[in-house]
């Protein structure tokens, strides 16, 4: 989960342990510098991104009514795939999508 501060990731929690906060969705923009930072081993969420929201060079950018599965075995595949397939996009938002 993360702490924003406007934009800046303040910082990072485990589920359910930062009240008010904001999932990581786990998808990331990362300029070059970020890859020379990366250490040869380890989960960047627990090593370069919490360097990186200490220095404020870290940011969000929030989604709001978005859809959003985690997708952990071919299990959790199948049951998003499931869920999109009974989804209606266009529901939401008041479009239909182009067909």
């Amino acid at each position: 989960m993360l702490d924003l501060d406007g934009p800046r990731v303040a910082g990072f929690g485990e589920k359910g342990q930062v009240p008010g906060s904001w999932m990581n969705a786990g998808v990331y923009n990362l300029d070059a510098g970020a890859v020379r930072d990366m250490p040869a081993r380890g989960d960047l969420e627990r090593t370069l991104f919490p360097s990186y929201a200490g220095r404020g060079l870290l940011s969000a950018v929030r989604f709001r009514g978005a859809m959003w599965h985690s997708i952990d075995s071919f299990k959790d595949l199948e049951e998003c795939a499931a869920s999109l397939s009974r989804s209606d996009p266009g529901r939401r938002s008041g479009r239909r999508p182009r067909t």
